[in-house]
Formats: C-alpha cells, sequence, structure tokens
C-alpha cells in the first residue's frame, strides 16, 4: 500500500514538472507572435543587442560601437537591398545610444530575452552564452522572405551580395543556412554567429519548446542547441561569410582567409580588446567609420 501511495506521489511530482516545464517552454515568453516590421526590402540583415545582465551596462558602449561600424560596412561594402534590423534586449532601460544606432541604418525592435532553458537553469542567465537564444527571435521577423543574422561582433571587408544570394537559394525549408565552425574545422558542425533563415513563428516555438526537452551540451547554448535539432538537415553556406577574424589554422582548408567577406571576432579577440596595430583586419574595424 505504500508503495503504490509512493508510485502514485511520485507520478503526481513528475506530472507537474512536466507541465511546469510545458509552461517554461513557450508560455513564459508572451512575444510568441510575429514581428511586423515596416519593411523596404524583402530580405534584412539582423543583429542582436542584449543588455541583461549585471556586465551589460559595462559592455554595452564597446557593442553600440561595434554595432555602427558593423551597419557602416555592410552599405559601404555594397550591401543593398536589405533592411538593417537590430533585436535589442533591454528589460532595465540600459541603452543610452539609440540615435548612434538608428544614425548607422538600424531599425531597432526590442524583444524578450530568452535565457538558459529549464533543464540547464544552474547555468547563469547574466550576460553570457547562456543570453544568445534570444537569437531566436529571429524567426518571428515574418515580415521578410529571408533574414541574414550576424554578430555584433562582425564586421563587412568585400560586397556580401555574391555570397548572401547563394545563401538565400539555398535556404528553402525550415532548417537554417549557416557556415561551418572554422574554429573547431569539423565539416559536421556550424557556427552561429551568421545564419540566414526564413522566419516562421512554428519554427520559433517548435525552438522554444524543444530547447527545455533535448539533451544537448549547453557550454555553447544556442549554437550546440541549433546543431543538434537540426541535426543533418543545416545548409552549409559560403564559408567566407563567417571567418574568425584571427584565422590562421594552416590545418583546416576549408576556406581562403583573403577571400574573407564577414570577419567573426569571435571569443576574446575583439578589436577593442586587444593590441591589433599589426593585424590588417583588427586595423580594418578601428578605421571603419561609426556612420
Amino acid at each position: 500500500m505504500l508503495k503504490r501511495d509512493f508510485m502514485i506521489s511520485f507520478l503526481a511530482l513528475v506530472s507537474f514538472l512536466l507541465g511546469i516545464n510545458l509552461i517554461f517552454s513557450i508560455y513564459r515568453y508572451p512575444e510568441n507572435r510575429p514581428i511586423i516590421v515596416a519593411s523596404k526590402h524583402s530580405n534584412a540583415l539582423v543583429s542582436l543587442l542584449t543588455l541583461a545582465g549585471d556586465e551589460a551596462e559595462h559592455l554595452s558602449m564597446n557593442y553600440v560601437v561595434a554595432l555602427c561600424k558593423l551597419a557602416v560596412s555592410f552599405q559601404k561594402n555594397g550591401g543593398r537591398d536589405h533592411d538593417l534590423v537590430l533585436l535589442v534586449v533591454d528589460p532595465n532601460n540600459k541603452l543610452k545610444q539609440q540615435q548612434a544606432l538608428k544614425k548607422a541604418g538600424w531599425i531597432l525592435v526590442y524583444v524578450d530575452g530568452i535565457g538558459s532553458p529549464l533543464i540547464y537553469w544552474y547555468h547563469s542567465n547574466k550576460y553570457s552564452m547562456s543570453q544568445m537564444y534570444s537569437k531566436f527571435q529571429i524567426w518571428r521577423l515574418t515580415s521578410y522572405d529571408h533574414v541574414a543574422y550576424v554578430d555584433s561582433d562582425t564586421i563587412v571587408l568585400k560586397n556580401p551580395m555574391p555570397g548572401l544570394t547563394k545563401a538565400y537559394s539555398v535556404v528553402r525549408g525550415e532548417a537554417p543556412g549557416m557556415v561551418i565552425d572554422l574554429g573547431f574545422c569539423i565539416d559536421t558542425y556550424f557556427n552561429a554567429g551568421m545564419m540566414v533563415v526564413r522566419p516562421s513563428i512554428k519554427v520559433f516555438r517548435d525552438l522554444l519548446f524543444y530547447r527545455n526537452w533535448m539533451k544537448y551540451e549547453p557550454g555553447m547554448a544556442e549554437q550546440e542547441f541549433i546543431n543538434n535539432f537540426y541535426r543533418g538537415q543545416i545548409a552549409s553556406l559560403p564559408p567566407e561569410l563567417n571567418v574568425p577574424a584571427y584565422y590562421y589554422n594552416d590545418s583546416c582548408a576549408l576556406v581562403d582567409p583573403n577571400k574573407t567577406v564577414i570577419a567573426h571576432y569571435n571569443g576574446d579577440t575583439k578589436p577593442w580588446l586587444v593590441n591589433c596595430t599589426s593585424h590588417p583586419v583588427c586595423r580594418y574595424w578601428h578605421a571603419m567609420p561609426m556612420v
């Protein structure tokens, strides 16, 4: 009798926790509907600025500068027929540089932040990798046929249109297009610093839901989840669209660094953090104006 009562109590507890997990998966985020933008073009270049967490105010100015340079570099190098949309997570109204971002060309769209999933609740939700799940918001931009997402620590070195046009031609279904992670040099693992997607609220809701059910290594946050969720389905994009700015890995012949279109200052290699007078890609970042 005691064993039966214990099993009933245990199953009730499990059912309750599963119900909480289901609610947390989607309904915790009321913004599970399309983002409507007064679009001028059918495609958009999109980036993310998250000001959630203790370090946000300290870091925000560096990333505002980086985003301004990103927008200007995209336009100066022949980027055309694209809206520039910046998703802003700013729960405490810390962003003071809206005018600088708008002057550079960004359309600011304020969204909720999406932190670590419930099954990895022990991971920090401060300004860190955990906040990168907010990238899922790009799937809500249904005003556009395609969205080309790039991290805020990227910059455009050459005309991006040939590569983006090719990317749009291969990304036709629900799975994103991404560039092979040139840091790991594994041709089946993709880097989430640059993605091309077809916006879809269905996909957005699926991502919110399954991130709380799938088991994966949470250290790389949304990148690891997307690689697992879309395993075998991700369209491989031209590698020059996402090249580590300090790319000197001779063992990886997947891309010629001299053909780089979008350079990614990933990891700790931010131009504002390192002495880079001898590195041409870093000098390029410092030479790029903000407007």
